[in-house]
C-alpha cells in the first residue's frame, strides 16, 4: 500500500455567530458597571459642586474687602475734613493744640487702615483669580456689591429631605450600593448554567470555483464543574465590598444631616449677626455726627469725636465681617443641600 493517497486540496470559508442566550453573571456584571458609571458621573457633579463652594468663598472675600476699602476711604475723607477743621480752631486759638496732635494721629490711622485695607483687596483678587483660572497680570473688578439677601421659604426640615434626595454625593455611594448589590448577584450566578447558540455559514470545497453550501448551527450549555470553592471565595469577597459599601452609604447619610444642621444654624446666626451689626452702625454713625456737632460748637472736646469715629470704625468692621459671614453661611449652607451650582443663585438674590 503507498503510504499516502495522492495530492488533493480543501478549502473552507465560512461567518461565525455566537449568541449567549442566558448568562446571569453577565447581565448582572453589565448592572454592576452600569451603577458604577452612574457613581462617577454624581462624582463630578459633586466635585463641580466643591468647585462652586471654594469659588464662591473668594468672591465673597474680594466683595468684603472692596467694602473695607470703601469704608476706610470715607473715614480717610472724614477725619481730613475734621483736622483741616481742627487745624482752624487751633489757629483760632478755640482749641487747644492737643486737638491738633490727636487729629493727626487719627487722620494717619485712617490713611493707614486704607493702605492695609488696599494691600488686603488686590490680594484676595489675586486668589480669587487664581482659582478660577484667570493670568495673575490680568485685573478685573466685581460688579456685585456686598449685600444682604434675607433668607425665605425653606426651613431646617425641608432642607434635610432635599439634602437626602439631591446631594450628588449621596446619591453616587447610592449607585456604588447597588453597583456592589449587583456584583454579588454575579458572583452567585457563576454556580448557574450558561445557555448559547452558534452557528455558521460559508462554502467548502476542493477550491473556490467548486464550492458547496455549508452550515453548522448548534446549542450549548456550559455547567461548571470543581469551581465551588473559588466562586464561594468570589461570593464572600463581593458580599464584604457590599457591606462596606452600605456602611459607608449610611454614614454619609448621617453626615449629610448633620451638614444641613451645622450650615443652618450658622446661617441663622449670621443672619442676626448681620441685623444687629446694620442697626449698631446706624446708631454709631449717628452718635459721630452729633458729636462732631459737639465739637463744632464747643460744646465737647475733640476726645469725643475720636471715641466716635473708633465705634464707627469698629461698627462698620462688624457689618463687613457679619455680612461676609452670612454670605459664606448662604454657600455653605447650598453645598449642604446639594446643587450648589444651581442653588446659590437663588440663595443670593439672584446674582
Amino acid at each position: 500500500m503507498p503510504s499516502t493517497s495522492g495530492a488533493f486540496g480543501y478549502q473552507d470559508a465560512r461567518v461565525s455567530l455566537t449568541q449567549s442566550l442566558y448568562n446571569a453573571e453577565l447581565r448582572n456584571q453589565y448592572h454592576a458597571r452600569k451603577s458604577d458609571e452612574q457613581a462617577s458621573a454624581l462624582s463630578i457633579q459633586d466635585s463641580r459642586d466643591v468647585v462652586v463652594f471654594a469659588v464662591g468663598t473668594a468672591y465673597m472675600q474680594v466683595i468684603a474687602s472692596a467694602a473695607r476699602v470703601e469704608t476706610a476711604r470715607a473715614q480717610l475723607a472724614s477725619m481730613a475734613e475734621l483736622d483741616r477743621q481742627t487745624a482752624n480752631r487751633v489757629k483760632n486759638e478755640v482749641s487747644p493744640e492737643i486737638d491738633a496732635i490727636r487729629s493727626q494721629v487719627e487722620r494717619q490711622s485712617a490713611d493707614q487702615r486704607l493702605t492695609n485695607a488696599t494691600n488686603q483687596l488686590a490680594k484676595d483678587k489675586l486668589t480669587l483669580g487664581r482659582i478660577i483660572g484667570l493670568d495673575i497680570d490680568q485685573d478685573f473688578e466685581l460688579s456685585d456689591p456686598l449685600v444682604y439677601h434675607p433668607l425665605s421659604g425653606i426651613t431646617s426640615e425641608t432642607a434635610t429631605e432635599e439634602a437626602l434626595r439631591a446631594r450628588a454625593d449621596l446619591r453616587s455611594a447610592e449607585a456604588s450600593v447597588r453597583a456592589a448589590d449587583f456584583t454579588v448577584r454575579a458572583q452567585k450566578a457563576q454556580r448557574l448554567p450558561v445557555v448559547s447558540v452558534s452557528a455558521d455559514y460559508g462554502g467548502a470545497g476542493s477550491n473556490i470555483g467548486n464550492f458547496n453550501q455549508v452550515y453548522t448551527v448548534a446549542g450549548n450549555i456550559s455547567v461548571p464543574i470543581y469551581t465551588g470553592g473559588r466562586i464561594h471565595a468570589d461570593i464572600e469577597q463581593a458580599q464584604a465590598n457590599l457591606t462596606r459599601r452600605q456602611a459607608e452609604y449610611e454614614d454619609l447619610k448621617g453626615r449629610v444631616a448633620y451638614d444641613v444642621r451645622i450650615a443652618w444654624l450658622d446661617l441663622s446666626a449670621s443672619d442676626l449677626s448681620a441685623k444687629v451689626a446694620l442697626g449698631n452702625r446706624s446708631l454709631a454713625e449717628r452718635a459721630l455726627v452729633e458729636s462732631e456737632d459737639r465739637y463744632t460748637n464747643g460744646v465737647t472736646n475733640f476726645l469725643e469725636v475720636v471715641q466716635a469715629q473708633e465705634a464707627v470704625t469698629a461698627a462698620s468692621e462688624n457689618y463687613i465681617e457679619s455680612l461676609f459671614s452670612y454670605n459664606v453661611a448662604m454657600i455653605s449652607f447650598a453645598r449642604a443641600i446639594g446643587g450648589a451650582e444651581t442653588k446659590l443663585p437663588e440663595l443670593l438674590g439672584g446674582k
